[in-house]
Parts: C-alpha cells; structure tokens; sequence
C-alpha cells in the first residue's frame, strides 16, 4: 500500500506500508522544501501540491529510471502561482488547503 503525504516543512512524500514488518517506508521524495497546505494524487507517477506561498506545483516519479537514487527521487515538473496579493489591501485569512476535482 503506497500513501502520498504533504510534510508541513519538507514537501511531498511517497511512503509504502509494509504489513508484515508493521513500518512506512520512503519510497520516494521531493527533495525541495516545501510548506505544503495540501498534496493530491493525479496519476501513478504525478502529484499535486499546494504551498504556503500560494504556489501550484507537479511533481513526478521517474519509475523507469535506471539508478535507484533517481527512482526514489520526486522531480518538480510544474509550479504555477494561484495568487498574489498585497497584504495591506487584500489580506488572505486562509490557505489552499484542500485539492478537489469532479
């Protein structure tokens, strides 16, 4: 069982559940800091994460990679900003924390 988890202060990781041995395992990450607000799956291989700087951002597993230092590494494919502001005139009370999609 593999989970995808937004770490407030690291970023995105990918974990797998190991029943018999009772522990989570990293089995991949974003190497870049990030303060997450929220992390979505959009394919095997693809994440969505949002962050504190109102920053959209895609990251992607290189499962065929060769190496597996490169395997185990989350590589940032997109990053879009949401929003801007300025927080005298339009102060922002809460962040982007929930990813939704029909």
């Amino acid at each position: 069982m593999v989970f995808h988890v937004g770490d407030l202060m690291k970023s995105i990781y990918l974990l797998m559940y190991k029943a018999e041995e009772g522990v989570l395992e990293i089995r991949a990450k974003d190497f870049h800091s990030n303060y997450m607000t929220a992390v979505d799956i959009l394919d095997d291989d693809t994440y969505l994460g949002a962050e504190i700087s109102y920053n959209l951002f895609t990251v992607r597993k290189n499962s065929d990679a060769a190496a597996d230092e490169d395997r185990n590494r989350l590589e940032v494919t997109l990053v879009t900003t949401i929003m801007t502001f300025d927080s005298m005139h339009h102060p922002m009370s809460e962040f982007l924390n929930t990813l939704g999609y029909e």
